[in-house]
């Protein structure tokens, strides 16, 4: 073959065609490649990772040497690998419940085993307060040394204990208790919290982390943080958020009841209109003294709708009552879209039964006043755009009283 001694050697290795390019892991472990999302070590979140792009898989080389690797997908598509968020999923209990199945298939055997074993014994709730303490030991021990744990322990022997044998080198009885008992109180805990949301009877379930202040005008983000603490609810002051409809006012009591209901507060949530409502029927069958009594030992009411549906005399007297009667001792939210000198149209038309209520709510009061045009209107398709308002007039506004 004359052609032979013209032929190049053959590489010694295959050729791969691939596509290398930088790109910057998420605060929630997640690099994004040609419209597809992958994840990565939580570690290396907010670092630079090099991606070597491949025709079926995508190979991801962080900062520390270490390398992830990913079947490629389609646009839009997502490839998750819960191992890398097991320092994470350490901390919330509630979240290994939610995604068990996807984390038991990364994990592989014998941890199928183990979930089955304990959803079995104490239910999923159980199972997900010692699930997470084998992620901590994962971490802290390495997957191969759990495993050995998990499979050569004695029948009956509790997994946390078999593991803490693993981690001082001999029988931790104490560390066991200990670790026991600190499940139980998380759980403990946890129940606590949905219980108080549950009967908060929030129409939905809205968070801070879901309310856009870009878009909020009049409303400090600060300040909101600050009234999440909830140190003005131990203090029995109030909170009035007065303005247009659609400008977050919901939005923000809701999301503050929530953050109340968390610190295991008692929340009441209640439309102005179903609450007048509820306390002229309870008057009527000689039941008000009881509701009143309910509603007094609620350390946050939260009012919706101030001022959407007038009342008549009665029962803004009735709602009156209720309101004074919390005032120095409880804490009260209310959300009006009108402003203080048209409350008296609420109440019947009494000026005087209004500016005592409103010197009762406002003495120990924080009062935001949220601005613009409905939310949902300036989303709507094709609803045009507000135009641009001059210095002057978004100065005077917010000097409005």
């Amino acid at each position: 073959m004359i052609e032979f001694p013209m032929m190049l050697p053959l590489p010694l290795r295959s050729f791969r065609p691939e596509q290398t390019q930088t790109a910057c892991a998420s605060r929630r472990a997640l690099v994004k490649i040609a419209g597809a999302s992958y994840s990565v070590w939580c570690e290396w979140s907010g670092l630079d990772i090099v991606a070597h792009v491949g025709v079926h898989d995508v190979e991801l080389a962080g900062p520390d040497g270490r390398k992830v690797h990913h079947p490629r997908q389609v646009v839009g598509g997502r490839s998750i690998d819960y191992r890398h968020y097991l320092p994470e999923l350490a901390r919330k209990p509630q979240a290994v419940r939610q995604i068990a199945s996807e984390l038991i298939r990364d994990l592989g055997p014998p941890f199928r085993q183990l979930w089955e074993e304990l959803v079995e014994e104490d239910g999923p709730r159980y199972a997900s307060r010692v699930f997470a303490k084998v992620m901590q030991a994962i971490v802290e021990l390495g997957r191969a040394c759990v495993v050995e744990r998990i499979e050569s322990r004695p029948p009956g022997l509790p997994v946390l204990l078999a593991l803490s044998q693993a981690r001082e080198g001999r029988w931790q009885h104490e560390d066991y208790l200990r670790e026991t008992l600190c499940a139980e109180e998380l759980s403990r805990n946890e129940s606590v919290v949905r219980n108080r949301i549950r009967v908060a009877r929030f129409p939905e379930m809205k968070t801070l982390d879901t309310f856009k202040f870009s878009a909020a005008d009049g409303i400090d983000a600060a300040l909101i943080a600050q009234l999440a603490r909830c140190e003005w609810i131990r203090e029995a002051r109030n909170l009035i958020l007065a303005g247009p409809v659609g400008t977050g006012k919901s939005h923000l009591a809701i999301a503050l009841g929530i953050e109340a209901a968390k610190r295991k507060h008692k929340v009441a949530f209640v439309r102005a209109a179903d609450l007048v409502r509820t306390l002229i029927e309870a008057r009527d069958v000689r039941e008000l003294g009881r509701i009143q009594r309910r509603f007094a030992n609620i350390e946050l009411l939260v009012v919706d709708e101030l001022g959407f549906v007038p009342f008549d005399r009665t029962g803004g007297e009735l709602l009156f009552n209720l309101l004074s009667d919390r005032h120095g001792r409880r804490s009260v939210v209310i959300t009006t879209n009108l402003s203080f000198s048209e409350w008296p149209r609420v109440f019947g038309g009494d000026e005087k039964l209004t500016a005592a209520l409103l010197d009762r709510l406002a003495e120990a009061a924080t009062i935001i006043s949220t601005r613009g045009k409905s939310y949902r209107l300036r989303n709507r398709k094709g609803h045009p755009k507000e135009p641009m308002r001059k210095e002057s007039e978004v100065s005077s506004e917010q000097t409005r009283p």
